[in-house]
């Protein structure tokens, strides 16, 4: 394969004829194959032009991009090159010397020519000069090189020049110059100049032997003319000659004056009057922009068509002037300003005057007016009706209106025309702003705002009002409550609306509906409507009355005998009677009751309940409540119907109730038959009533079938139980009796044990024996102990059970404390001085309402007992508990204090510094280093009570006094810790003291901040083992008050104490201990829990599903624990299958 390589960038020089034919060697790097013509090369510039070759200097310092392309096997390559000019002008000097007049001042320069700049630059680079004898002439040698466009220089060459003397001078000719360009004599003295009169030829060499002189004649003329009469004399000093010459200059006036007037447009001032029919103007002309080289302008004049003006100044045009009376018409006029100047030279100038109607007309109209509505709900108001006296100064052709707004959508409404339309959409804004415009007959306009009261006194009128209906109580419970308790009341148009009629839109007022139905829903729906319009006229009112009628049309089947079983159903007894079934009793108010008689000889059982049911409907009985129609069962009306009289036969005979199989017109159920059901002792349709119905009053087409219904029916059901179960005790457990009070003593009344039998616990009878006594109590003055009881149950049916329970009788009332109080104790003088105190000798009088015998402690532990005091405590008050227990377990305490004294003075010695560190919660902090610096130095540790000493300091001495404790970062760091930083941090729960403020701080930067949680998850992760900013503890003096405990970063925190000529021992050097990062206060120092952070397990669930490539999944996780603060994770995946999208709330 052929491979081709291109310079980058080639440096091409153009040839003698500016040009340059690009080949391949000059692009190919090192050899290539074929010939030249192998090779296809395009050149293109930075412009993307395609260009010859050879390429000619027009593009040279271009860089150009040159592609060379092997058109046999296709390959190709690309570079740059840069065009340049190396070519040197040519000069071509003269080789004979060169004849120039003295005065002569440019010299020929000699000829140079290049390869691609037409005309290289001549410049001369050295000069010499030989003026020894100027009469004979002066030789001058000069040097010149040439340069071309691109900076090529030239070989030099040099040419000699000789000047030669004329035999006379030449004298400049008479000159006439106009006065516009001249001001004065002294523009003509001698010089070159394009205002000069010019001088004779030998005045201005640098090489000719004459000397020149003149002297000016001058004369005045008119306006700022001259003529002067120049004599000139020049003198040949190489012969002596004297040549002279008298030179004329004049200076003429031959111009007028320059007129200016700007356009001149005057307005109408002058009504029509009896002579006149038209408006005129007899406006000012202005005064003319007047100049003039002689520097005056004379005699102005202004020629009107009515004659020359009244000048302003009363003499002549210069300030201008007004147009004679009576003025001139609207139009154009010719106006003709006139000036000459000193010597006579005349200037006119036509000003073409319009004259024009430019003044508005003056609008006066109404500021209120009214207009009413029509039938048709609208309203034309015309322009003319709101002119109150409009005028103009010379006719007022037309009026116009227009609304600044349009609701009532009116094509021309908003544009200006001769009326605008209102409609009854302006009833609710009220007063309309309409614009009212005047016209002149120039087509000047003019405005005003006029305010429409849109009225409509059209009063809406009813045509009809829907009539009063009847419906059932059933048909409204059915059809109409639903949508009523939804507020649909639409519901109710089925029964009519009102017809109204309004030449605007209908406003209902009210559209009420009152419901008067009583319980039974029996009663009237009254529908009222209050019906206005936009303009609040008298409104219409239509009141609908619907009456709701009740209709007694309910029914009832009675539950069915019953045989029960105690050991083989699983139902109480009172449980399986059942309860009347009501149908068809939306409309009723229902109340069901019964009687109860029981018989306890029954040969078949062990008792026989005989259950008279009442069924009573509050809403068809009468002021008394009897049974006025006695009621025949479905059974009973078929067996009449079918021709069989009354009663029934006994069961299990049917009667007449099958024959034919079905009356459907006395299904009173609507079950479909009349047979029996299988396992019923009574068959339903003995035991289905309908209210007010019997054989002699049914009649299947009246209506209720013929019922007269009176609210009452009644039924009796008889219920057999075979009963050989014992009753079953569930519990027996007597919940503990509490001795509260001060008698040591309880009043006991027994519970009954919970129990299960088949006749239910009202048939049952309880006993209950004990040490008590036999009874449920109440039994007085018990005292605390455990009394056994024995319970037995028995049922009708003289079922026994029987069960032993355990009454605890307790005593739960503290022992009521009392302390010494105020004790100064002395120390023993022993090495070291200390005293040993027993809880017991600082009672004084403590009691208890059971226990004679106390024990006393100084906390909770009944143990701790004894309590040893030394040098710490001397001259401080300690406060102490004292707690009293008594023999049922009982305590509470009471505080005292002590003070200790060393009258002995064996505490005395060299200065001590003591002190506790403890956390906020007053927790002591044991193994923290305490070092003290200054005049002694070393370090101390803290005790289990957190106490520490710093013994043998110097009398006068200054120390600091440091605590350090480090190395347990991750103690107390909770993922919790970082929630409630987060939440401080976004001012959602603060945290609650400045210490806490101070363990959030977990850098040290004095602020909480984002990155502290930051450095917190990374402890928490295990990513850094310990933070890289701070130690894990953090102390503050106990004593020191913080400015602003909100923020405790306002001022800096002390972290050690300071003792400036310590004298005498300081027992009080307390510090506060913060551990960074535990702003919840989880640590637990001592203690053998400790929470599981990175190992600890926690399952999540999610949903098992499918998806589709290209589905967005919702991956909803959930975890076991009901509340979960803070929850830190990670979650794996495979980014083959899945694609991480973020986070949601959950």
């Amino acid at each position: 394969t052929l491979t081709l390589v291109c310079n980058d960038l080639v440096h091409v020089a153009l040839d003698d004829h500016c040009e340059a034919l690009i080949t391949p060697d000059m692009i190919l790097e090192g050899d290539y194959p074929g010939l030249d013509s192998d090779y296809a090369i395009t050149i293109i510039t930075r412009q993307q032009d395609t260009l010859n070759n050879p390429l000619d200097g027009a593009y040279i310092g271009e860089e150009l991009t040159v592609t060379i392309h092997h058109v046999p096997s296709g390959n190709s390559c690309w570079g740059k090159i840069t065009l340049e000019d190396k070519w040197a002008p040519v000069l071509q000097c003269a080789t004979d010397t060169i004849l120039v007049a003295c005065h002569q001042s440019n010299f020929p320069k000699p000829a140079a020519t290049d390869n691609c700049d037409a005309s290289p630059l001549v410049q001369v680079v050295a000069e010499e000069i030989h003026n020894s004898d100027p009469c004979q002439g002066v030789v001058v040698r000069r040097v010149y090189i040439a340069v071309d466009d691109f900076g090529n220089l030239s070989d030099t060459c040099s040419q000699v020049f000789r000047t030669e003397n004329p035999p006379a001078p030449t004298f400049p000719p008479d000159r006439t110059f106009p006065n516009s360009l001249v001001n004065s004599p002294n523009h003509f003295r001698v010089r070159p100049t394009p205002f000069g009169a010019g001088v004779p030829n030998v005045a201005q060499g640098l090489y000719c032997p004459f000397e020149v002189s003149h002297q000016d004649f001058l004369g005045f003329g008119c306006g700022n003319t001259f003529t002067i009469a120049r004599r000139w004399t020049v003198s040949n000093t190489c012969t002596g000659e004297v040549f002279e010459h008298l030179q004329w200059i004049r200076v003429v006036d031959e111009q007028g004056p320059t007129v200016q007037v700007p356009p001149v447009s005057l307005d109408l001032n002058l009504p029509p009057d009896n002579q006149h029919e038209e408006c005129r103007s007899t406006g000012f002309l202005p005064a003319p922009a007047l100049s003039d080289a002689s520097g005056q302008v004379l005699n102005v004049r202004i020629f009107t068509p009515l004659g020359e003006p009244v000048y302003a100044n009363g003499v002549d045009g210069r300030d201008g002037g007004y147009i004679p009376f009576p003025g001139l018409p609207a139009g154009v006029h010719p106006v003709t300003y006139h000036a000459e100047d000193p010597c006579g030279n005349a200037t006119d100038l036509v000003v073409l005057v319009e004259v024009a109607d430019r003044t508005a007309p003056v609008a006066v109209c109404d500021e209120i007016t009214s207009v009413s509505l029509s039938s048709e709900g609208s309203a034309v108001l015309f322009a003319d009706v709101l002119d109150d006296g409009s005028y103009d100064l010379c006719c007022v052709d037309r009026f116009e209106v227009r609304r600044m707004n349009d609701p009532c959508g009116v094509s021309g409404n908003t544009t200006f025309g001769p009326s605008v339309t209102f409609c009854c959409l302006d009833i609710i804004q009220g007063s309309v702003p309409v614009i009212f415009r005047v016209y002149d007959c120039a087509g000047n306009f003019n405005d005003c705002m006029v305010t429409v009261q849109v009225e409509d006194k059209i009063e809406p009128e009813l045509i009809s009002c829907p009539p009063p209906q009847t419906i059932t109580c059933d048909f409204y419970l059915e059809h109409i409550e639903p949508a009523i308790q939804s507020n649909d009341f639409s519901v109710l148009n089925q029964f009519g609306t009102p017809d109204i009629w309004d030449n605007c839109t209908l406003i209902f007022q009210s559209a009420d509906m009152q419901v008067n139905l009583d319980a039974c829903k029996q009663g009237t729906l009254v529908r009222t409507w209050v019906v206005t319009d936009p303009a609040q006229n008298t409104p219409v009112v239509c009141t609908q009355t619907i009456q709701v009628e009740h209709i007694s049309d309910w029914g009832v089947e009675f539950p069915d005998d019953r045989v029960l079983d105690c050991g083989v159903d699983d139902m109480q007894v009172f449980e399986a009677i059942g309860e009347p079934t009501i149908f068809d009793q939306s409309c009723e108010l229902i109340a069901v009751s019964y009687e109860d008689q029981l018989f306890d000889v029954v040969p078949d059982a062990c008792f026989k309940l005989v259950r008279r049911w009442t069924v009573i409907n509050w809403c068809a009985v009468g002021e008394e409540v009897e049974d006025e129609v006695v009621e025949n069962s479905e059974a009973e009306i078929v067996h009449v119907l079918n021709g069989c009289p009354l009663p029934l036969p006994p069961l299990p005979q049917q009667g007449c109730v099958f024959f034919p199989p079905l009356r459907p017109e006395a299904d009173l159920n609507a079950d479909g038959n009349h047979s029996a059901e299988p396992g019923e002792l009574v068959p339903n349709d003995r035991r289905t009533f309908r209210d007010g119905l019997n054989a002699a009053l049914f009649d299947p087409v009246a209506p209720l079938r013929g019922a007269q219904p009176d609210g009452f029916i009644t039924y009796q059901q008889v219920v057999k139980v075979i009963d050989d179960q014992p009753p079953q005790l569930l519990a027996c457990d007597i919940p503990p009796v509490l001795i509260e009070d001060n008698d040591c003593s309880a009043t006991v009344i027994l519970p009954l044990p919970e129990v299960e039998d088949c006749v239910g616990a009202d048939l049952l009878s309880f006993q209950a024996q004990s040490p008590l006594g036999d009874g449920f109590g109440p039994f007085y003055d018990v005292s605390p102990g455990e009394y056994e009881v024995l319970y037995t149950v028995t049922d009708n049916c003289g079922n026994a059970s029987s069960c032993t329970a355990v009454l605890e009788v307790v005593d739960v009332k503290p022992p009521t404390p009392y302390c010494e109080t105020g004790a100064i104790i002395e120390l023993n003088q022993t090495d070291p001085p200390s005293i040993t105190i027993h809880a017991s000798e600082l009672d004084a009088g403590s009691f208890d309402n059971c226990s004679d015998e106390l024990v006393f402690s100084f906390s909770s532990d009944i143990n701790d007992t004894v309590k040893v005091f030394d040098c710490f405590q001397v001259n401080l008050t300690v406060a102490v508990e004292v707690w009293v227990h008594d023999m049922s377990g009982n305590s509470d305490f009471c505080i005292t204090t002590l003070t200790f004294s060393d009258n002995a003075g064996d505490c005395m010695g060299d200065p001590l510094v003591a002190g506790a560190v403890h956390t906020e919660t007053g927790e002591p902090l044991p193994q923290t280093l305490v070092s003290v610096n200054g005049t002694a130095n070393g370090t101390f540790s803290t005790d289990a009570e957190g106490r520490y000493a710093i013994p043998g300091l110097l009398p006068g001495g200054d120390y600091s006094v440091v605590p350090r404790k480090d190395g347990d970062d991750l103690t107390g760091v909770t993922t919790f810790d970082l929630v409630l930083i987060t939440r401080h941090i976004l001012n959602v729960q603060p945290l609650e003291s400045p210490y806490r403020m101070l363990a959030a701080d977990a850098n040290r930067s004095g602020a909480v901040t984002t990155f502290d949680v930051v450095l917190l998850r990374r402890l928490i992760l295990g990513i850094d083992t310990a933070l890289t900013d701070s130690d894990s503890w953090r102390f503050v003096p106990a004593a020191f008050q913080f400015n602003d405990p909100e923020n405790p970063f306002t001022d800096p925190v002390p972290e050690a104490l300071h003792f400036n000529d310590l004298q005498s021992p300081v027992s009080d050097a307390d510090f506060v201990a913060v551990k960074v990062g535990d702003v919840n206060l989880s640590h637990s120092l001592g203690s053998e829990e400790v929470e599981e952070r990175q190992n600890a397990t926690l399952p999540l669930y999610a949903p098992e599903r499918s998806f589709l490539p290209g589905e967005g999944v919702l991956l909803e996780l959930a975890a076991e624990r009901e509340r979960l603060t803070g929850l830190q994770f990670s979650l794996a995946y495979d980014p083959q299958v899945l694609e991480f999208r973020g986070l949601g709330p959950g």
